[in-house]
């Protein structure tokens, strides 16, 4: 993207947030003209024309997006998303059967795409459809799987020694300037807790610390979140022998040091301490660290 494409695009993008239609697709045909492959920006001068109801002028654009997409899949870029995008483009003409086989391959490669497809406005025009539900179970299924972490408990339900870690766990943060969360009433209920505990972090000037605590699998689950890009973040199940107490000293060590350079140092030393560690990636799916 050349730097007056980027600027006109991120423009039409703060008047879309504003709902202004007529003013971002203005700033999105500018940037198509600076940069003739940003998709992106054919595809959303297309939506946005179908909204302002200049819909034979929208067709130009939305097949110059579906071109561009095009060549960026038979170049194997980003196959998850450029095949999401054209789901939405083929939606948007109205195309059934091509947008349903993209969105299908989108989600192949990638399960988590199936929460923006259930929201997703410019695939609206499938919403109501059964294949379109079709598509996107199996993929929910697998999404639930995969970002599985315990189940909901009630007081009813934990015995003396889960009681006692929920404790130290909750104890332990709280001496140390974390902002801990007990889900007592939760607990209280009928429904139960799920996690059982939780804390945040806030001191650190360079990353918020979130946690939760998970009886049942004997979980920490660790979410850093770098404060000047909100989209890197990184998250870690942490799984302790016996007590949490160990796993947390060192967070508790290493809580005021943590920035975006050195994360694996607190993991390198996490790993000691953990019957297993697992780095979890953006669409949930686990990576054995230790």
């Amino acid at each position: 993207m050349t730097h007056e494409a980027r600027k006109y695009f991120h423009q039409g993008c703060r008047y879309q947030e504003l709902g202004q239609i007529q003013a971002a697709t203005d700033s999105f045909k500018v940037a198509c003209k600076y940069d003739k492959h940003l998709a992106e920006a054919w595809h959303l001068s297309g939506a946005n024309l179908i909204h302002l109801g200049r819909n034979a002028e929208a067709g130009m654009y939305l097949y110059k997006a579906l071109d561009l997409i095009e060549e960026r899949l038979e170049a194997g870029n980003h196959r998850d998303r450029n095949f999401y995008r054209q789901a939405c483009v083929y939606a948007l003409l109205m195309q059934k059967k091509e947008a349903l086989e993209a969105l299908a391959q989108a989600l192949e490669i990638n399960p988590q795409l199936v929460e923006s497809a259930e929201q997703e406005g410019h695939l609206g025009f499938l919403h109501g459809e059964d294949e379109f539900q079709q598509i996107l179970s199996s993929p929910k299924k697998q999404l639930a799987q995969i970002r599985y972490r315990g189940r909901s408990l009630r007081f009813e339900d934990l015995d003396i020694g889960q009681l006692n870690h929920r404790h130290t766990f909750l104890d332990l943060l709280d001496k140390h300037a974390w902002q801990t969360e007990s889900h007592e009433p939760l607990l209280s209920s009928k429904e139960g807790a799920s996690p059982q505990a939780s804390a945040v972090y806030q001191e650190n000037p360079n990353l918020l610390l979130s946690v939760d605590y998970y009886l049942d699998e004997k979980l920490i689950y660790l979410m850093l979140q770098n404060r000047g890009e909100h989209e890197d973040n990184q998250a870690y199940r942490l799984y302790h022998e016996g007590s949490p107490e160990n796993v947390l000293e060192i967070l508790i060590d290493h809580q005021n040091k943590l920035d975006e350079g050195n994360w694996t140092e607190f993991i390198g030393e996490a790993v000691d301490v953990c019957h297993s560690l697992l780095f979890e990636m953006p669409d949930g799916r686990k990576v054995r660290v230790a």
